[in-house]
C-alpha cells in the first residue's frame, strides 16, 4: 500500500512540474501566458487531482462491494437492509473500503455522516463497529473503547465488540474488565475461538496456567492447529513441570510456524516466574 501511494504521489508531482514548466517556457518565450494555455493547464491539473484521489483511495477505479459484503456478512446482517436502504448500505461499504486501505480518517468521516441515517439498532451497530475499528487503526484506543462501550450499552447482539474491548482492556492492564468482556463474548458466540485464545493469553501472562491450558484447549477444539493456542500450551505445560506435554506442543508449534528461539525463551521465562511464585 505504501509503495502504491509513493507511485501515485510521484506521478502527480511530475504532472504538476510539467504544467509549471510549460507555463514557464511560454512566459519566457512570449512574455505572456495565453488563455488557452491556462485552460489546458487547468484541465491537466483537474485530471491529475482525480488521478491522485483514485490512485490513493480507489481500487482500480472500483470498490469491491461484493468482497466486503461476503467478508463482513455476519457483522452487517442487520445493518441498512432492504430496498429502502440501498444508498446507505453502499455508503457504508465505501467507508469499509477506506478502512481496509487504511484511510481511517476518510472512513470515520463517512461513518459519522451515516450515523444520522441510522433507523434501527442494527444500523447503529454496523456503523459504530467500523468507527471503533477505524479509531483502533489510528492507534486511538481510548476513543475506540468509548465506542465499543456505546455499542454494548445499546445492546450488542454479536461477540465482536466484547472481544475487541476485552483486548483493549488487557492492553491497559484491566484484567478483570478484559476477562468479563471475553466471557460475555463466549456467551454470545461459543464457536468463536478468538475469545478462548485471548483468555488463554491473559491467563498465561498472569501465571494462571491451569485456566490458560483449559482455554487454549478449547480454542484448539474450535480451530485445529491454531498457533497462538499451541504456544500457550507449550509455555504453560512447561511452567507447571509437565515436560511430556510441553515437548509435545513445542513440536506442534514449530510445525505451525513458531520461532524456535523465541518460544524456548518464553518457556524459560514463564517457568522461572512459576518457580519464583512457589
Amino acid at each position: 500500500m505504501r509503495k502504491r501511494r509513493i507511485i501515485f504521489i510521484s506521478a502527480f508531482v511530475a504532472l504538476m512540474l510539467l504544467v509549471i514548466g510549460l507555463f514557464a517556457y511560454e512566459l519566457v518565450t512570449t512574455n505572456t501566458i495565453s488563455g488557452s494555455s491556462i485552460f489546458r493547464g487547468g484541465l491537466v491539473v483537474a485530471s491529475a487531482v482525480i488521478f491522485l484521489i483514485k490512485g490513493l483511495y480507489g481500487a482500480g477505479g472500483r470498490i469491491p462491494y461484493q468482497k466486503y459484503e461476503a467478508a463482513y456478512a455476519k457483522e452487517l446482517e442487520k445493518t441498512f437492509i432492504g430496498e429502502n436502504n440501498k444508498r446507505e448500505r453502499k455508503a457504508l461499504l465505501e467507508a469499509i473500503h477506506l478502512f481496509n486501505i487504511k484511510a481511517y480518517g476518510g472512513a470515520i468521516s463517512k461513518l459519522e455522516k451515516l450515523l444520522s441515517k441510522c433507523q434501527t439498532s442494527g444500523d447503529v451497530y454496523g456503523v459504530k463497529l467500523f468507527m471503533a475499528l477505524s479509531y483502533e487503526g489510528m492507534q486511538s484506543g481510548y476513543k475506540a473503547m468509548e465506542i465499543y462501550k456505546e455499542i454494548i450499552k445499546q445492546g450488542a447482539y454479536r461477540a465482536t465488540p466484547y472481544i475487541n474491548l476485552g483486548v483493549l482492556y488487557d492492553l491497559e492492564g484491566n484484567i478483570n474488565g478484559a476477562t468479563e468482556c471475553l466471557y460475555e463474548a463466549i456467551r454470545l458466540d461459543p464457536s468463536d475461538y478468538h475469545s478462548y485464545n485471548n483468555l488463554a493469553q491473559i491467563f498465561t501472562c498472569n501465571n494462571e496456567y491451569e485456566e490458560a491450558i483449559e482455554c487454549a484447549h478449547k480454542a484448539l477444539e474450535l480451530k485445529n492447529n491454531f498457533n497462538d493456542a499451541l504456544e500457550a500450551l507449550a509455555i504453560c505445560y512447561n511452567a507447571i513441570g509437565d515436560c511430556e506435554n510441553a515437548e509435545k506442543y513445542f513440536k506442534k508449534c514449530l510445525q505451525t510456524g513458531s520461532n524456535e528461539q523465541k518460544l524456548r525463551h518464553a518457556m524459560e521465562v514463564y517457568a522461572f516466574q512459576n518457580d519464583e511464585n512457589e
